[in-house]
């Protein structure tokens, strides 16, 4: 069977849009909007089917299973219809530290300072933050370490700017050639 032109008097083959080859070519020439296909006349409304699930309002993407996109996703990623729990930030800290010397270091993300990512913020913030609360407004963690990668609150400590690079400067000292080097007499006292 084949669908004919929805302009009347016109019996050339349906194309596009229920618009013959002709009539298609000359309202896109015109500017005259061509009606959705879906509302042609010649095409009936797609069924709508619900998704099978209880509880979701959702319209069925998959028919032939009656599931809509976000439970065929989650089927298809995660093997169920569940969303699996979701990680906390003390999950993926204790996944990802290795206990070293008293230090927790950590071995996931490490961003270009040389300091270990957690998501958008640094782990030793995020450390910190877990086990001692919120860091005071104006204040740094400066790691008592000296270990960059170190996480474990024990070894951190909220300071002020001037506080950070005090102790950073008794731990370094500039060489003749320019380098910064750890200061082993200034880091003791």
């Amino acid at each position: 069977m084949t669908r004919s032109c929805a302009i009347e008097g016109c019996d050339k083959a349906y194309r596009s849009r229920g618009r013959c080859w002709t009539h298609r070519v000359e309202a896109l020439a015109s500017g005259v909007p061509l009606p959705d296909y879906r509302e042609a006349q010649h095409r009936p409304a797609a069924e709508t089917v619900p998704c099978r699930l209880d509880g979701c309002d959702n319209v069925a993407t998959y028919k032939g299973e009656r599931l809509c996109m976000a439970h065929y996703l989650r089927r298809l990623v995660h093997g169920t219809f569940e969303l699996p729990a979701k990680v906390t930030a003390a999950d993926r800290i204790e996944a990802e530290v290795e206990q070293r010397d008293g230090c927790w270091i950590w071995t996931g993300a490490v961003s270009t300072s040389g300091y270990g990512r957690l998501g958008d913020d640094y782990a030793h913030r995020v450390s910190y933050v877990l086990a001692k609360g919120a860091i005071p407004a104006g204040l740094q963690i400066d790691h008592l370490c000296f270990q960059k990668l170190c996480i474990n609150p024990e070894h951190l400590e909220a300071v002020t700017q001037a506080e950070n690079l005090r102790r950073q400067n008794l731990r370094m000292q500039r060489a003749a050639d320019g380098t910064w080097r750890a200061n082993t007499e200034g880091a003791a006292a």
